[in-house]
């Protein structure tokens, strides 16, 4: 494992002893955190499905970063740079030098179209962050649309001009059973009347559970535990890096 590897390793598992959070959710930091960096100071940057004030749950902020980013929301209530739709974005070709698309692609009745439009205004060598949800409870903002594997994205990828660069499952089965597990345990505790009960719940998030989770993201870095046919077949989601092919 290398030195970038090892620290990516510590900051997940710091982060996933916090139970305030999905284990979706510290993946999709993480990913944000570890690619966002890597982007050229003052590069243009649009955040598809952004907000110009973090509310979403997390640590990962865009505005921490010394980019030169435009939000674009269907949204009002996000306060972004532009209101549009991802599938007809206002903007000139190629005037793009990054897109981030967090969470968005599931709330587009076809993604297929977002993509286009996107790689319309990316220019060529741009990058594109993508993270998605698979096993994932349906969320609305407004509408939740689809779930589609790791083929489907490398596939309509490379159809709409990009070359996949890294396309990460981000958490394996052990990951979706605890989200899967944590999700009740968590509602029921924020709408028990019991303050007993409230109090029990709350001692099972905090320990049994958080212990469970940091086991979960090590034991998931094994090989084994990667190339085993069962455990790799689920994941919460995926973080898809992609570049913009030159134009021929």
């Amino acid at each position: 494992m290398t030195d970038n590897s090892n620290v990516r390793q510590r900051r997940l598992s710091d982060y996933a002893s916090n139970t305030g959070f999905s284990l979706r959710r510290c993946y999709v930091d993480m990913f944000y955190f570890d690619e966002v960096k890597r982007l050229e100071a003052k590069a243009r940057v649009l955040d598809l499905g952004g907000v110009r004030k973090q509310s979403m749950p997390g640590q990962f902020d865009i505005a921490h970063f010394a980019l030169d980013v435009v939000c674009l929301n269907i949204l009002p209530s996000a306060n972004p740079d532009v209101i549009a739709v991802a599938e007809a974005l206002p903007f000139h070709g190629g005037i793009f030098d990054a897109v981030i698309c967090s969470e968005v692609l599931e709330h587009t009745r076809d993604p297929r179209v977002v993509l286009a439009e996107v790689s319309r205004v990316l220019r060529p060598g741009g990058r594109l962050l993508i993270a998605v949800p698979f096993l994932y409870q349906i969320h609305a903002s407004p509408h939740d649309f689809g779930r589609y594997t790791d083929f489907f994205w490398r596939s309509v990828l490379e159809t709409h001009g990009f070359t996949v660069e890294r396309l990460e499952k981000q958490g394996l089965y052990w990951s979706v059973m605890l989200d899967f597990l944590r999700l009740p345990i968590d509602r029921a505790a924020a709408t028990t009347s019991s303050t007993v009960l409230r109090k029990f719940l709350r001692a099972i998030l905090r320990w049994p559970l958080a212990w469970a989770r940091l086991w979960a993201v090590r034991v998931e870095r094994r090989t084994t535990v990667q190339m085993h046919p069962a455990f790799s077949s689920f994941t919460t989601g995926y973080g898809i890096v992609a570049v913009r092919n030159p134009a021929i």
